[in-house]
């Protein structure tokens, strides 16, 4: 079964925060009255079907830079899973608004909640779907943990709005289909 895990912070505070933004997408895809709490693993879950292939959704519920401990707890003593079939969505400050990219077995380039799975689960051969959000240069003015703490201007939400109708929806269902 493929799985496709949103990164983000669990509180309503970070929300709308630019690290949130892999939990946002996987909440684009997910129906919001079926998420399930698994509270052994400290994550909601739930099962869709894209192109009619059965997806698990995840959203971990630790903070961002222990996203691994979650995932671990769900993958060892829950339903057990393959790295190689995951999709893990986040954020990625290396890349303007609008822009993606889609990689396989990549260090985590400076991103902690990326850097704990690779720790804990002892591999970096996942998938990740890194989304833009607004780029280092953007971040100099500020400090890293205030910049990705940030909320997106209006302009921001509209560009990663198009984005994800316009691209990732179909990116995120090609890598399904070729997986």
């Amino acid at each position: 079964m493929k799985m496709i895990i949103g990164l983000g912070n669990p509180l309503d505070e970070y929300k709308s925060t630019r690290h949130n933004v892999g939990e946002w997408v996987v909440n684009n895809l997910a129906d919001e009255s079926r998420w399930q709490h698994h509270r052994k693993a400290n994550v909601l879950w739930q099962e869709i079907s894209i192109q009619n292939e059965n997806v698990t959704l995840v959203l971990p519920q630790d903070y961002m830079n222990n996203s691994g401990r979650a995932l671990k707890k769900y993958a060892s003593d829950i339903v057990g899973f393959d790295l190689d079939t995951v999709l893990i969505v986040h954020d990625d400050w290396a890349f303007d608004i609008g822009e993606y990219r889609l990689d396989f077995d990549r260090g985590p380039n400076r991103h902690n909640g990326v850097r704990d799975i690779i720790s804990r689960f002892g591999t970096q051969a996942f998938w990740r779907l890194r989304i833009g959000i607004g780029g280092e240069r953007s971040a100099e003015r500020d400090s890293a943990s205030d910049y990705v703490l940030a909320t997106f201007t209006k302009g921001e939400e509209k560009i990663l709005t198009d984005l994800f109708e316009n691209q990732l929806i179909n990116v995120i269902t090609e890598w399904i289909n070729q997986n």
